[in-house]
């Protein structure tokens, strides 16, 4: 032995643990990091699991509640010499179903804008232009068609 060595084993007998954790390479794990690391998640993979989630259901994404709240206060506001408004419950359905139908159609034309940028996310600007060109052509259908 060395006198470094010699001197270590005669302070604590250190030198032993010295000499087997320098010979042993950093990417093997040591006799306490035996366990198996857990499979990442590759990026974006979590987002695509919900995206295919929420498209093989047919559920509206807006609560109903809260969507005939909006209604409601809507009509109170347009209402004229304190008359309400009654609704059934057959028109306010229609009304939600056409309603996110007209979203989901909005955010695929962003979304087509965007990819024409080279973009993945969509952004404000996209729905700036989407808004002009269906106001330039007058109607929705024929813009996203």
């Amino acid at each position: 032995m060395s006198d470094v060595t010699k001197a270590n084993t005669d302070v604590g007998g250190t030198s032993e643990i010295l000499e087997r954790s320098a010979s042993r390479p950093s990417g093997q794990p040591g006799p306490q990091q035996g366990a198996m690391k857990k499979a990442r998640v590759p990026p974006g993979y979590r987002v695509y699991r919900e995206i295919v989630r929420l498209q093989s259901k047919t559920r509206k994404l807006i609560p109903r509640r809260a969507f005939a709240r909006v209604v409601r206060e809507i009509l109170q506001r347009h209402a004229t010499d304190g008359h309400d408004f009654a609704m059934q419950t057959l028109a306010l359905e229609a009304l939600h179903e056409a309603s996110e139908a007209v979203l989901v159609q909005l955010l695929e034309g962003t979304n087509t804008i965007a990819h024409s940028a080279r973009r993945v996310t969509i952004m404000p600007r996209d729905m700036r232009t989407l808004l002009t060109i269906i106001r330039g052509h007058g109607n929705m259908q024929g813009s996203l068609s």
